[in-house]
């Protein structure tokens, strides 16, 4: 039962992305990215937010009191964001900011929020697996927005899923021992 809740954790993320708005002002062209993290469902104001491009360092910014943070990409290039603090386990997130030319705004927004979960949840399981992002998201031209790759994201969740039942088996066997 415990692996139930913690797969709901592990969704936030999923469910929190989405489109914000769309805003005009002059000379700017570039994504923004309003963010927020939690533990659990509380607000987490210590995370450190790293911003890697082409796997280079580009940003590092910490989550205010409230969790949230906000990070500045440009269009047409490859990022991820990797999201972590200490007792969490890090989850990454894959943005493909190609548009293909879709330069009818000069800077877009969208929300990204993200609900990290204790390492504790997963203790005994060999969780290199999420060393991969947790999520893939890419620029929907019919959409006008970003949205995250379904297939991949059931991938993940599959594979969270399955380390959770590990750790509770784990746990039961331990108890009985």
């Amino acid at each position: 039962m415990q692996y139930l809740k913690a797969l709901v954790i592990w969704t936030t993320l999923i469910l929190g992305v989405h489109s914000s708005a769309f805003s005009k002002e002059p000379h700017l062209a570039g994504i923004m990215v309003l963010g927020g993290v939690t533990e659990q469902g509380i607000p987490c104001y210590d995370a450190k937010i790293t911003l890697f491009m082409e796997n280079r360092i580009q940003q590092v910014v910490q989550t205010n009191d409230d969790g949230s943070f906000q990070v500045a990409l440009t269009p047409g290039k490859l990022y991820t964001l990797e999201i972590a603090r200490a007792g969490l386990i890090t989850k990454r997130i894959s943005i493909d900011t190609n548009m293909d030319g879709n330069r009818n705004h000069d800077v877009m927004v969208f929300d990204c929020y993200v609900d990290m979960m204790p390492e504790e949840m997963l203790e005994g399981v060999d969780t290199s697996d999420l060393d991969f992002p947790v999520a893939l998201l890419s620029y929907d031209k019919k959409a006008k927005t970003f949205v995250h790759d379904p297939l991949y994201t059931y991938q993940m969740l599959s594979t969270v899923t399955s380390l959770l039942k590990e750790a509770e088996e784990n746990h039961t066997t331990s108890k009985k021992k």
